[in-house]
C-alpha cells in the first residue's frame, strides 16, 4: 500500500487527497494541517462567500483581442473549474451561482 501525506488542507490540498483516495481507494491519504479545521482558509475569500472562480472570466471574452492563446485556454481552466464543481457535487457540497456568475 502506498501512503500519500497532503501538507495543508486548503481546497488544492484537499481536492488532491480527494482525487487520490477516489482513483486509488486503497492508498492511505493524509492530510497535514495546522489549523483545527480542514478547509478553514477558504470561509474568508471572496468576503466570506467562498468564491471558487468567476465563470464569465472562463468564457475567454476578455481575451478575444488577443492573437494569442489565454491563460485560460492553455491551462484549459473552463474544463478545471467543471471538474471542481462535478468534485464538490460528489463530495455533497452545495454551491451557486450569483449575479455576476460566480461559483
Amino acid at each position: 500500500m502506498k501512503k500519500i501525506i497532503v501538507i495543508g488542507g486548503g481546497i488544492a490540498s484537499c481536492m488532491y487527497a480527494y482525487k487520490v483516495k477516489k482513483e486509488h481507494p486503497n492508498y492511505q491519504v493524509t492530510i497535514v494541517e495546522k489549523s483545527d479545521k480542514l478547509l478553514k482558509r477558504i470561509l474568508v475569500s471572496g468576503n466570506g462567500r467562498c468564491n471558487f472562480f468567476n465563470e464569465a472570466l472562463l468564457r475567454n471574452n476578455v481575451y478575444e483581442s488577443y492573437n494569442y492563446m489565454s491563460f485560460f485556454e492553455y491551462f484549459n481552466l473552463a474544463s478545471l473549474s467543471e471538474e471542481l464543481l462535478e468534485l464538490l457535487s460528489d463530495m455533497g457540497f452545495a454551491y451557486y451561482f450569483d449575479n455576476e456568475v460566480r461559483a
